[in-house]
């Protein structure tokens, strides 16, 4: 997989520098605000879904789970941004996901998916859990019709 930055990195240095600098330095790195890498890995991408921001979540994705984000963590968030932004702008989201877990050998059954999410019932109810359920539903069917 191709490191986006490192594209930016020989087109645009400039503008790479400074946008690493920003994100990585100036607000990561500020005392007063600062975030340990899981917490702050969850908002960015969250954060990500919301603005649609697909090119910029499968960077920060892969630099979640290096810092430590579990597959787990980084589903939920996904699955859980369906409630607020609905399944047409978050399934590209969990593709790219479903992506980058793959290629790093991460791979998870729609059986194992349902028993995570029934795990979670009862600290996001059951409105969720259907959403959810609902999700991995959809994603096994997806998969079961491209193969």
């Amino acid at each position: 997989m191709t490191n986006q930055n490192d594209d930016l990195r020989r087109t645009d240095p400039g503008f790479t520098e400074r946008m690493l600098h920003f994100a990585d330095v100036e607000v990561a790195q500020d005392p007063d605000t600062a975030l340990d890498p899981q917490t702050r890995y969850l908002a960015i991408l969250a954060t990500l879904l919301g603005c649609q921001g697909t090119d910029e979540f499968r960077i920060q994705l892969a630099r979640a789970l290096d810092a430590g984000l579990t597959p787990v963590q980084v589903k939920e968030v996904v699955y859980q941004a369906v409630d607020y932004l609905g399944i047409g702008r978050v399934r590209p989201f969990l593709g790219i996901t479903n992506e980058v877990l793959e290629a790093r050998g991460v791979g998870n059954s729609a059986d194992l998916l349902r028993k995570v999410v029934l795990q979670c019932l009862p600290y996001i109810g059951y409105p969720r859990t259907l959403n959810a359920l609902s999700t991995v539903g959809e994603a096994e069917q997806a998969v079961a019709s491209a193969e």
